[in-house]
């Protein structure tokens, strides 16, 4: 259980890092040749939906792992599904407009 534990972290992880380097590096490009913040506030809107995957999964393994620790890890979880659905709408307000 381990193993299987620890590789699905792993792959959650490694797939993460890869999105994100691809995220930073367009982010880059749009900033140089648009010369706006607009592009950096999006992507990192968009980075932090994007760590809510490995994290849940790391809080996953904890309360699979760990005896007595599943309602910490459950508090953990909804707190951190509750911060991704607001930055999520923050970003439909920036693309939509309205203030942020």
């Amino acid at each position: 259980m381990w193993a299987l534990v620890g590789l699905s972290f792993a792959c959650t992880t490694i797939i993460t890092a890869i999105i994100f380097f691809g995220h930073i590096r367009g982010a880059i490009v749009t900033a140089s040749t648009a010369g706006s913040a607009s592009a950096w506030r999006s992507q990192r809107l968009f980075l932090r939906i994007g760590l809510s995957a490995p994290l849940l999964a790391l809080i996953s393994a904890v309360a699979l792992l760990v005896k007595g620790s599943t309602l910490e890890c459950e508090l953990v979880q909804s707190l951190y599904e509750g911060y991704t659905l607001y930055v999520f709408f923050a970003l439909l307000l920036l693309h939509f407009g309205g203030e942020v």
